[in-house]
């Protein structure tokens, strides 16, 4: 079963005293995602029936145009061929204009344990990317930003530890008055870096972050709607 947003739906088990279907159990997408405090699982009710159901996410499969041909669960989709899916990756940065950092999980299939930039993720169907974000930086570190904007198209295609990372990863920028908070499921640890600092290093001294972290900080550091954006939400 399938629900907006990007999210795949299977009922794992239910105690039931009167409904009929999933739908008149959950009635929207957001009921069910927010249901409950659960991790990779939610739980809803109607009508006396709680069904416990397992969440997951699908990932945006698409051509090198963009067009899309079909989603595939997240848990799925990372190999060593990963096929071609969108993403994003956001840069966060607090009013004193540091770079928010993080440590991927040890739990990640992908990069576990490597420092990236802030945040990335997968847009569902039909989801705004800035939605996404959003949607990402609440699961990941606990925490919004003010603004966010789209500032770049980027692609990438990199290996590491036999597997693939293929995307279709617009660029983002976002300013934060926030702390985050890690989810430990998601981030090992996190740091705040001077903009400045953060290039100087990764130039020189290549390799100490993901491949897509260093590659888009150096678009963006040429890039002149960012350095507008830093001008104006920075002090």
């Amino acid at each position: 079963m399938n629900f907006s947003g990007g999210f795949a739906v299977e009922v794992v088990g239910a105690i039931a005293t009167g409904a009929r279907s999933s739908a008149a159990l959950f009635g929207t997408h957001q009921e069910v995602l927010h249901s409950t405090g659960v991790r990779g699982a939610r739980a809803g009710e109607r009508g006396g029936v709680r069904v416990i159901v397992a969440l997951s996410e699908l990932v945006v499969l698409v051509d090198e145009q963009n067009n899309v041909l079909g989603t595939m669960p997240k848990s799925e989709v990372h190999g060593a061929q990963t096929p071609l899916h969108r993403a994003f990756s956001l840069f966060l940065f607090n009013r004193k204009g540091e770079l928010l950092l993080q440590q991927r999980s040890h739990l990640k299939k992908t990069w576990p344990l490597v420092w990236s930039n802030s945040c990335c993720g997968h847009p569902g169907l039909d989801e705004p990317t800035v939605d996404a974000a959003r949607r990402r930086l609440a699961d990941e570190l606990g925490t919004r930003a003010a603004f966010i904007e789209e500032v770049s198209p980027y692609r990438y295609k990199f290996v590491r530890y036999g597997v693939m990372e293929n995307e279709i990863c617009p660029i983002l920028v976002g300013f934060t008055n926030e702390l985050p908070t890690p989810n430990p499921e998601e981030v090992e640890a996190v740091r705040w870096t001077p903009w400045q600092v953060f290039l100087a290093d990764i130039t020189a001294h290549p390799g100490q972050y993901s491949e897509w972290c260093e590659e888009e900080a150096h678009i963006l550091a040429k890039h002149p709607r960012f350095a507008e954006l830093y001008s104006l939400e920075t002090r």
